[in-house]
């Protein structure tokens, strides 16, 4: 092939793709310049939806608050009358129970008086924590 002629495929080619380029980056400039105002205005929408819907849940938060103060304040009110009521009662004198007297108590429960019992001291069993040996 002639040099010109292969010289001339290229410079068009060259052209093709140097108007390509230059399509696709417009069209890019395009989509992207269009789509700004929808989503701005999107984002505006929903930024007033997200200001709305917090000032319902602080309204709903307030009512709350409010309602648990005066439910505070009406438990708080029955817990000074009936505090008041009592006060106002006339109390009871109750007298202790005093029962008689068993003697000394020890770990095992009353100890026996062997005040009276004459008990020969060669035949007195060696005594244990627990009482007398079995092999005794």
């Amino acid at each position: 092939m002639n040099l010109h002629l292969m010289r001339r495929i290229y410079r068009l080619r060259a052209r093709i793709l140097r108007n390509m380029l230059a399509m696709i980056s417009f069209s890019a400039i395009l989509a992207s310049c269009g789509s700004g105002n929808s989503h701005q205005k999107s984002n505006s929408d929903d930024s007033l939806k997200n200001v709305n819907e917090a000032h319902r849940l602080d309204s709903i938060a307030k009512t709350d608050s409010i309602a648990k103060v005066k439910a505070d304040s009406i438990a708080l009110k029955s817990k000074e009358d009936s505090l008041a009521k009592l006060n106002a009662s006339i109390p009871v004198y109750v007298p202790p129970v005093i029962y008689n007297d068993p003697g000394p108590v020890c770990e095992y429960g009353v100890v026996p008086v062997y005040d009276d019992i004459i008990i020969p001291v060669d035949e007195t069993p060696t005594l244990t924590k627990y009482g007398v040996p079995q092999n005794y």
